[in-house]
């Protein structure tokens, strides 16, 4: 059987039904998870890198990389406080100055807190050898500049996250230059206050959003004694909120 080239290349109308069908349905439903996946991990990370890599003098700018680990090292868990002390005891004389972090009915033995690996692991070692094992906690904080549609709450995130670092360098070294870290703590928190009105007020901010960041900067405020019991919990609530501030942002983004 014989077909002419009209056949072949089938009629007028099937060719625009198809081509209506292709630029309506197939090419949005193929372009909305590309330009997702391009936006997400490309232009993304590249405005990121530009915006983290620019100096302003006039301006309060927070030099932050893409991400921050921070690790949380569980010894052991009790009902009673007395048995947690006396496991803390014992941890002292192995020279692990370990803390008793309260968690509703439960007292949680924590070894250390660090955005060091290398230390994570050396002491996960030793206390293997000790004869025990930990728990580790890790924590991911990436920049999220470009994820949440106010660019104040990337960088106020940014500033609380800082703190916490400076926290975290506080607590576990003894012989730190105290001065400094205290000027560049206190700058971040003048930097905080400055724009705590802004939070309240602004319309383009979740409510959770909000709540959360207020606490934060309130907790952070109150960090004045070092190595103290008060401030490792002050420091891992801290963690925990920043986290879940962090992926409900995430949860919500390109929604």
């Amino acid at each position: 059987m014989r077909y002419t080239r009209l056949e072949i290349k089938g009629k007028p109308y099937d060719l625009w039904m198809k081509n209506i069908i292709y630029f309506f349905f197939i090419i949005p439903l193929v372009a909305m998870p590309t330009g997702k996946l391009v936006a997400k991990h490309v232009i993304i990370p590249n405005f990121i890198k530009m915006y983290t890599s620019q100096s302003d003098k006039g301006k309060d700018v927070i030099s932050f990389k893409s991400s921050h680990d921070i690790y949380l090292v569980q010894a052991g868990v009790f009902l009673k406080k007395d048995n947690a002390e006396s496991f803390q005891k014992f941890l002292k004389t192995k020279d692990i100055n370990a803390i008793i972090f309260k968690d509703k009915e439960f007292y949680r033995v924590i070894a250390k807190i660090s955005d060091s690996k290398m230390e994570i692991d050396k002491l996960n070692e030793k206390m293997q050898t000790l004869g025990y094992s930990c728990i580790i906690t890790q924590f991911k904080f990436d920049n999220l500049v470009g994820y949440d549609e106010d660019e104040k709450v990337s960088n106020y995130m940014n500033i609380i996250l800082q703190n916490i670092l400076l926290q975290i360098d506080l607590i576990n070294n003894e012989n730190i230059d105290k001065n400094k870290y205290e000027s560049q703590y206190k700058r971040n928190i003048s930097i905080l206050n400055s724009e705590v009105e802004y939070i309240k007020n602004s319309n383009k901010i979740d409510e959770k959003i909000k709540r959360l960041l207020q606490t934060l900067s309130k907790d952070l405020q109150v960090f004045i004694d070092n190595n103290s019991d008060k401030n490792i919990d002050i420091i891992i609530k801290e963690i925990y909120d920043l986290k879940n501030i962090e992926d409900y942002i995430r949860e919500n983004s390109f929604k």
